[in-house]
């Protein structure tokens, strides 16, 4: 029985001491997963790992998540430094191991990281006057804290035009407060009732039939738009004039969005709603007292308004509930394209985003009061407001840009991805 015990003993060993030649796969260390600060020449580096002999590294860098057409590194050390990587792609990569013996370990889990798209100017200041004919451009040595590197050369652009451009068709001293732009025209709507028409080649103006403020219009078609304003004020466009309509409310209305003639709604002081069915305005009850400063809806299903204090308020088709907002600071404006896809913006640079589910805070990388945000796909969105200034997103970061204006901006409507104006 002893000898028996013994074999068996020896036997488990034997086993025990195979099973130890197996190769740990390497755990992945930085850039950590989902990193988006890193530069063209970035370092990807792994925790080293055990076996027999000398370790040698395969290193699978791809763009595509499967791994289908990757370029492959082979090395015996426990980092890899990178050249030449393209701004503003994300990378995935990973990592196995072998030994002397020919054992190899499986692939680790897979990291992505994304290069910086660009990198931020330094001087001059954006809008200097007076500036000498020969002011040095100069960019910031960082980016978002991450020294830069692995750049052979820069390449500078110098113009007297910008893709937004000052229209003068039409000289006003009057203050803009709301704009729609749709099939290459738009109207415009501000203090005293003012209602400036663009039909692509020149502004004029129209008579709404009421000197109230106008804060906000939104327009479907060329015969189907409205304005809302001071003290519950909406007025109808039919394509030849303005008209009154019934509001049902006193409160002043701050934004307005249609999805179709039939189906649109309009937001205001204390949490004011009210929804137009085709034939009458009636007000809903938006489950808040805070005031509501902007309305973006996708369908008759689904909207969103938002306002004082980071409210956010959703319309599900039957009620308005409110969602939770990590941020609390005053939201001016909200743009939706899908109905998992939004973004709000407000003051001091302040932008969330939904991605369907919850709302998450983004880094905006501007401090200005933020008083529209307007989106026409997931990589093209517009957010203005103090000084003429904007924030862009590309689908990947915001970054801070001139708006061609050096006053406020109080609305932007984009007709597409290549027309739309900015007012103030």
């Amino acid at each position: 029985m002893k000898k028996i015990f013994t074999t068996i003993l020896l036997s488990v060993f034997a086993l025990a001491i195979i099973a130890q030649t197996d190769i740990i796969p390497p755990q992945l260390h930085t850039p950590s997963d989902g990193d988006d600060l890193q530069m063209t020449d970035a370092v990807l580096d792994w925790y080293a790992t055990t076996g027999s002999g000398v370790i040698d590294y395969t290193l699978e860098l791809d763009l595509d998540m499967n791994f289908s057409n990757p370029v492959v590194f082979t090395m015996d050390t426990s980092a890899a430094k990178m050249d030449k990587l393209n701004f503003g792609d994300t990378y995935y990569w990973r990592v196995k191991a072998s030994d002397d013996t020919g054992d190899e370990s499986d692939w680790s889990a897979a990291f992505s990281f994304i290069v910086i798209k660009r990198f931020d100017i330094n001087k001059p200041d954006d809008g200097k006057e007076d500036a000498p004919p020969n002011e040095a451009i100069k960019w910031k040595k960082s980016y978002g804290g991450t020294a830069l590197s692995g750049i052979t050369h820069i390449d500078c652009q110098i113009d007297t035009s910008y893709f937004w451009e000052n229209t003068n068709q039409m000289i006003t001293d009057d203050i803009f407060l709301g704009v729609s732009s749709i099939d290459g025209k738009s109207w415009a709507v501000g203090e005293g009732g003012i209602v400036l028409y663009y039909d692509g080649t020149m502004w004029a103006e129209q008579d709404p039939g009421t000197s109230d403020d106008l804060f906000a219009t939104d327009f479907i078609d060329e015969n189907n738009g409205w304005a809302v304003g001071e003290g519950g004020t909406i007025v109808f466009f039919d394509g030849t004039e303005w008209t009154d309509q019934v509001s049902n409310t006193s409160d002043d209305l701050f934004a307005v969005d249609f999805v179709d003639a039939s189906n649109g709604w309009a937001v205001g002081e204390g949490g004011t709603v009210v929804y137009f069915n085709g034939t009458e305005w009636a007000e809903q009850s938006s489950d808040t007292g805070d005031d509501l400063f902007s309305v973006s809806f996708v369908n008759a299903n689904a909207g969103w308004a938002v306002g004082d204090g980071g409210t956010i308020v959703a319309f599900d088709g039957t009620e308005w509930d409110e969602q939770s907002n990590p941020a609390s600071k005053d939201l001016f404006g909200v743009s939706f394209i899908d109905e998992n896809t939004g973004w709000a913006a407000g003051k001091s640079g302040s932008i969330v985003f939904f991605d369907g589910t919850d709302w998450m805070e983004e880094v905006s990388n501007t401090g200005i009061d933020l008083n529209f945000v307007t989106a026409t796909s997931a990589s093209e969105v517009w957010a203005g407001g103090e000084d003429g200034r904007m924030a862009q997103y590309d689908g990947i970061d915001w970054v801070e840009v001139t708006g061609a204006s050096i006053e406020i901006l109080n609305d932007g409507s984009m007709s597409g991805s290549d027309f739309g104006f900015l007012v103030g």
